[in-house]
């Protein structure tokens, strides 16, 4: 019921509201200035007294005391600042961008005790897959220094990924019916 009320609202106020629109629009503006509005009671008497004497406006009252005492203050520096020449502020010099490693990202130069790098597990996940009895879970944390259980998880879970290609000779489809009696008119016909 509301959007009804307001449809009909709508339809019936927009002639009232656009009646002669040009002619009022065209009396606003050939008005020469916009009547101002008028000023809070005591900005009035702040008006007052600018109007009367303008030099009030102008407010450069200098203290010639704190003048003095600023042409006194020097700031110089001696030394080298330690926090500027720190190594981490410096640009580097050499900016070719990195290699482009094999998964994305740079391998860590030393890898914590109870870690593995991405490549170290996918190294001892295919070895462990291809040769299970050399490749155990004890000999593998042993190598590369990790919990066991956690070993036991990453090896029952993850796998290398295998890649496996369709044959490249398809077996033909058999001709469609249309076709198949087309094939059967064309060899009438001959």
């Amino acid at each position: 019921m509301g959007a009804a009320a307001s449809a009909a609202r709508k339809h019936l106020f927009r002639p009232v509201k656009n009646y002669n629109v040009e002619e009022r629009a065209m009396k606003v503006i050939s008005k020469d200035k916009p009547i101002a509005a008028p000023p809070h009671p005591s900005m009035k008497k702040i008006m007052d007294e600018i109007m009367s004497d303008p030099s009030k406006l102008k407010t450069s009252r200098s203290d010639p005391r704190l003048l003095q005492n600023l042409s006194q203050v020097y700031i110089t520096s001696a030394g080298v600042n330690p926090e500027a020449t720190t190594e981490k502020n410096r640009l580097p010099f050499n900016r070719t961008p990195p290699e482009e490693s094999m998964f994305g990202h740079e391998e860590p130069k030393s890898i914590l005790p109870g870690k593995a790098s991405l490549r170290q597990v996918l190294e001892f996940v295919a070895n462990h897959a291809n040769d299970r009895e050399t490749y155990t879970a004890e000999k593998i944390s042993k190598d590369y220094k990790l919990d066991i259980i956690d070993t036991i998880n990453i090896l029952q879970h993850y796998k290398t990924l295998q890649v496996f290609s369709a044959r490249r000779d398809k077996p033909q489809k058999p001709p469609h019916l249309l076709r198949r009696l087309q094939d059967g008119i064309d060899n009438l016909k001959h």
